[in-house]
């Protein structure tokens, strides 16, 4: 009988503290999990966009990303970012209890941004892939510019995200 109890006293341990223990550290590493992407997909498009503006006009190069995000964006010179960054990547969350206060830009999206990438100009028309679903996709980056200093345009088709440098 006192057995019984132990163990029925351990399972109500186990059930009332430690279940949703395990609940709250697999919900944060989700997030972490969705910030870290997203700092990876901005990383890789902005590096291809650095590769193909030095290759002067009429260089194109695609790059694959995948998002785990529930609604994303990119976005050139996004009147709503703040830091004035050239490039954002918008993330919006389920839920903003556990994502660093710096990420949340407009009530339940937030950013990550570029704010220099060598060769475009920092001033330019904003325009944004509009929020996407989860899934991968392929970001064609081409340069139709003659100067040295392009401003970026964004655009989304399907799973095709285009981003162009032009003058």
């Amino acid at each position: 009988m006192e057995g019984i109890l132990i163990m029925g006293f351990f399972i109500l341990i186990f059930v009332g503290i430690s279940f949703p223990a395990m609940i709250k550290v697999y919900k944060a590493s989700n997030d972490a999990s969705i910030i870290l992407e997203s700092r990876e997909n901005l990383d890789k498009i902005s590096k291809a966009i650095e590769m193909v503006r030095a290759n002067g006009n009429g260089s194109i190069r695609t790059v694959t990303i995948k998002s785990s995000s529930l609604n994303w964006s990119i976005s050139a010179y996004d009147s709503d970012n703040p830091n004035n960054d050239i490039l954002t990547y918008w993330i919006k969350w389920k839920t903003t209890d556990r994502v660093p206060s710096e990420l949340i830009k407009n009530g339940s999206s937030g950013g990550l941004g570029k704010n220099s990438i060598e060769g475009v100009s920092s001033s330019g028309n904003e325009s944004s892939s509009g929020y996407l679903s989860p899934g991968t996709y392929s970001v064609k980056i081409e340069n139709r510019a003659t100067t040295t200093s392009p401003e970026i345009s964004i655009s989304a088709n399907g799973t095709t995200v285009l981003i162009t440098l032009e003058d």
